[in-house]
């Protein structure tokens, strides 16, 4: 019996994958694109679910005479394992390009990676007891672009970052919550994106919502995840 079982359920998948359009991910077109422009940080700025098929927007922070520039992409589609993949990555940097071109795709919160500690563009200051990072004038506009709002971005919840987990696992902050789609913060200032998504069911397609594609079974790949094929 359990042989049948795991046949169907191969065959089942094998027929599922190949009546499905295979969709390469936009992200590996922006890192051939900005490549040679580090250090860039790619950021997912939003994602959505249309007539069954999934989408993504991004904000790509890259260098270019010496300064950042920011770039933003309109809707662009992408496999659902992929989206699955980054469902708790909004307003997360999910890619960044090192000067030498090195990829990283472990994610962490927006700026951490070049911007927060290099005091060209701001410096750790003393308040209420508590050691916090702020931007010089020119680039407190950086705030904005990386969706931090007014919260605070404290010294201990960034040294956690670079000292346990730079370069080996992603980071939503200290307590594990602080950033990303499921974070208090982004609930509440991002709330045409929960409209959206509770409207639509959590994002969950016609395929996703039955059978073996359900959403229990890919809680494992949601968190924690980065880019690639």
């Amino acid at each position: 019996m359990k042989n049948w079982l795991y046949i169907a359920f191969t065959v089942f998948l094998f027929a599922s994958c190949v009546g499905e359009k295979w969709k390469e991910n936009p992200v590996d077109d922006l890192i051939e694109k900005y490549k040679d422009k580090g250090p860039v940080s790619i950021i997912l700025k939003d994602m959505d679910l249309q007539d069954g098929d999934y989408f993504h927007k991004y904000m790509i922070l890259y260098s270019e005479g010496g300064e950042f520039k920011v770039d933003s992409t309109e809707w662009m589609e992408v496999n659902e394992n992929f989206f699955i993949l980054n469902e708790e990555n909004l307003d997360m940097s999910i890619v960044a390009i090192d000067e030498k071109g090195n990829i990283d795709k472990l994610v962490a919160p927006p700026g951490y990676r070049h911007i927060v500690g290099n005091e060209k563009y701001g410096r750790w200051e003393d308040r209420n007891g508590q050691r916090v990072w702020v931007f010089l004038g020119q680039y407190y506009f950086y705030r904005t672009i990386f969706g931090w709002g007014g919260r605070p971005l404290y010294y201990n919840s960034y040294n956690t970052y670079r000292t346990s987990y730079y370069g080996s696992r992603p980071y939503y902050g200290s307590k594990g919550n602080e950033w990303g789609t499921s974070s208090k913060y982004t609930q509440s200032n991002r709330p045409n994106f929960y409209k959206r998504k509770t409207s639509k069911n959590n994002f969950m397609s016609r395929k996703r919502s039955s059978g073996f594609f359900s959403r229990s079974g890919s809680s494992g790949f949601r968190k924690g995840g980065g880019s690639g094929k």
